[in-house]
Formats: structure tokens, sequence, C-alpha cells
């Protein structure tokens, strides 16, 4: 049986006037109302239902709701307000019939996707990434609320599942959502967007930048060369990595000329492969006939194409100078 609301007066129709009648019927049933005159509940028993079919609040339902304010010591005035309503459950609850108001299943939502990185030496256009971080706010003008975090999966996918409590706010039915990716030293490596009004699914994809060329081609390399050093590396060698990996022939044979390099200018492995990779020979005597200012341009030109990683004015004139004194 459903809670009897208020205020309700004579002439009000609905479903809240249906509800009253439901009550004052049972009260009649069990005797609560006349309790001392049967005939008075028999005759009221019968006219009730023609309002409940109408939900009118009319006569019947008039007499029967001053009746119980009368026998509750209340203001007699037919009319239900808050403590003719409260009389009335408190009743329905002792008597156990009165329904529990229940909470409204709280909606679940979902953010799913893919973290992903651009591959720069393989023929595959993205690369998944494994075993990644995710982390999702709620935002809000100059707030962020938790909302929880995830790993991504081998293929690189993730799943988070949510609920309205986790980011209700006043006039919010939706979370305005921010997916960020993280990396082992917790730093942010990509975010999204703000999501306004993210439906039940929302499905958020990320890439992730891609490290400079040179990193991912040792990152992938090394664990198959089992301690071998990339200047030994063989003919035979390189056919395997290609198809181990498939990783271009340039990259690779690129790579092994930097190692041979690097063994004769004591300079690190990425500054020759920068330079070949921006045309300059794999010849030492070649490369030192090229003068500071083209070598110089060919190390900007690599950082600029993301060959290899950025480092400071002063570390690319240490490594112009180093060049020059081998050229003496």
């Amino acid at each position: 049986m459903k809670t009897v609301t208020f205020p309700l007066k004579q002439r009000d129709k609905g479903i809240e006037v249906a509800n009253l009648q439901d009550a004052l019927k049972l009260m009649l049933e069990r005797e609560a109302i006349f309790p001392g005159n049967p005939r008075a509940r028999a005759a009221l028993l019968a006219k009730l239902p023609s309002e409940r079919q109408t939900r009118t609040y009319d006569t019947t339902t008039f007499k029967l709701v001053r009746a119980i304010q009368e026998e509750r010591q209340l203001r007699p005035d037919g009319v239900v307000g808050k403590q003719t309503a409260d009389a009335v459950n408190l009743l329905l609850k002792e008597w156990g019939v009165l329904d529990e108001p229940t909470e409204p299943e709280d909606q679940k939502y979902q953010v799913k996707g893919c973290i992903y990185q651009a591959s720069r030496i393989q023929k595959a256009n993205v690369i998944p990434l494994s075993g990644t971080l995710i982390r999702v706010f709620d935002r809000d003008l100059r707030h962020e609320q938790f909302i929880g975090e995830t790993f991504s999966n081998r293929q690189g996918q993730y799943t988070l599942s949510y609920t309205q409590v986790q980011f209700r706010r006043a006039e919010k039915e939706n979370a305005d959502l921010i997916v960020r990716v993280l990396g082992p030293d917790g730093n942010v490596l990509s975010s999204s967007s703000v999501i306004f009004n993210a439906q039940p699914i929302e499905v958020i994809d990320i890439e992730v930048p891609a490290p400079p060329e040179y990193e991912q081609l040792t990152a992938e390399l090394i664990p198959l060369l089992e301690g071998l050093p990339f200047s030994e590396l063989t003919e035979e060698d390189v056919a395997f990595l290609i198809g181990e990996t498939g990783i271009e022939r340039l990259l690779i044979s690129s790579l092994i000329s930097a190692a041979k390099l690097a063994s004769l200018t004591n300079l690190a492995i990425n500054i020759h492969y920068g330079m070949l990779r921006e045309g300059l020979p794999s010849e030492l005597s070649l490369l030192l006939q090229q003068g500071r200012v083209v070598q110089h341009h060919a190390l900007e030109a690599a950082i600029k194409n993301k060959r290899i990683a950025s480092f400071s004015s002063a570390e690319l004139n240490e490594v112009l100078d180093r060049i020059e004194e081998i050229g003496r």
C-alpha cells in the first residue's frame, strides 16, 4: 500500500486521492474507523468504491477523513494535512502493509576504449599499450572528482564502470569525463579532452605520444639481441630481426652504422643515428668533411623529425666540438 501524501482536500483528483481511499477502505475493514458502529462502516464501504473509481475526493472520503481526525483529536476539517497523513501512515506501517520507499537503482555507466601509440619504426599504424594505468575524472568548472582507475589489457583496451553517485552534483545527470593515461612514474602521458554529458557507454580512445624513433627502435631490438652489440650484427642477423619485428631494413642498417661510428668517436649512438637518418654519410671521413653547419642542421632536423630525443644547446655544441676535434 502506498504512502498517504498531503495536502488533500475535497474535489481533488488523482492517484494521491486513490492511495488515500485504499488506506481508508482497509481502515474500515479492520474497524479502525467507527470501531463501535458496524452499520456505519458497512454503509461507507458501500459508497467508497464509486469515489475510488474516479479517484475523486468527494463526500464519503471527506466523512472518513473527518472521522479519523475526530477519533485522534485532530482538527476535524476533513482536509488531509501532515498530522492526518502521519496518523494514517503510522497505522499502515504498524499493520505491515505500507510499501517501504525504495531508492531508485543507481544508473550504471561505463567508459572504455583503447590506449595506443603511433609506430615510428613499423609498418603497423598503431601499437596497443598494455598494462597502462588509466584514471578517470569528473570535471567541474574548477574542480575534478576522481571516479576510478584501471589498467589496459594486452590489446591496449580498458573498461571502467561507475555509477551516478560517484559524480552526482546539483543539476548534473551525466558526468563530464576526462580520461588520463599515466606512466610508471605517475606522470601524465596523455589526456582526453573533456567529454561533456558523457553517455551511459562512452568510448574514448587515447593516443600516447610515441618516443623518438631511436628509442622505439632500440626498445624493440635490444631484448632480441641477448647482449650482442649493434655493431656486431651480421646480414643474417638483420634478416632475422626484420622477420621477427617487421622493422624496415633501412632503420636497422642505420642503427648498425651509427653503432660502428660511435665506437670510433666515443659519441652516443643516437647522435650518429640522427645524422645518418637525415642523410649524412656513414663513413667517418666523409662525415667529418660535412662541416659544423651541416652537422648542426642535421642534428636539429633529427630532433624536429623525432628521430632522436632533444637535448640542450650546450649539449649540441659539445657534440659538434667533439666532431671538430676528431677531424683535426
